[in-house]
């Protein structure tokens, strides 16, 4: 008899201290966070100016920037850009040392060869950042060569 009652009387109390710890994981929503490797990481690019408007033979130099939101930031960056046939871009690729926060991380010249609408991207697939999991959004800039 006492076997049965104190069995009954130790599951009682394992939900009785549960239950709280329960309902507060349920009530906190999506904020709990047990692991910050499980965050992922966000690389963002952008161009400065982000358009242009050029006459042929006419150079203009860009700014490629970039922001991480990440208390570590990126350890190195190294992207390919996607240039179109019409205008010459140097470099094509774009290396930078450790990210933290936002910063320019580099610089391309441009000259326009041929009239027409233009953008010059980032190849995502082609971006090195020491992150597998690392979501890129990136923004091309606009030429116009007329």
């Amino acid at each position: 008899m006492w076997k049965k009652s104190w069995g009954v009387f130790v599951g009682a109390g394992l939900v009785a201290g549960l239950l709280p710890v329960m309902v507060w994981g349920v009530s906190s929503g999506t904020r709990t966070l047990f692991s910050t490797r499980a965050q992922t990481h966000e690389l963002r690019l952008w161009w400065e100016p982000a358009e242009a408007t050029l006459r042929i033979d006419q150079a203009m130099k860009f700014k490629l920037m970039a922001n991480v939101e990440s208390k570590n930031g990126i350890p190195a960056l190294e992207m390919e850009l996607d240039i179109p046939k019409g205008i010459l871009v140097a470099p094509k690729i774009v290396r930078y040392g450790k990210l933290i926060g936002t910063s320019v991380v580099g610089e391309v010249d441009v000259v326009a060869v041929n009239q027409g609408d233009f953008l010059i991207g980032i190849i995502e697939d082609k971006v090195v950042t020491g992150y597998p999991d690392i979501t890129i959004i990136a923004s091309p800039v606009k030429i116009k060569v007329r």
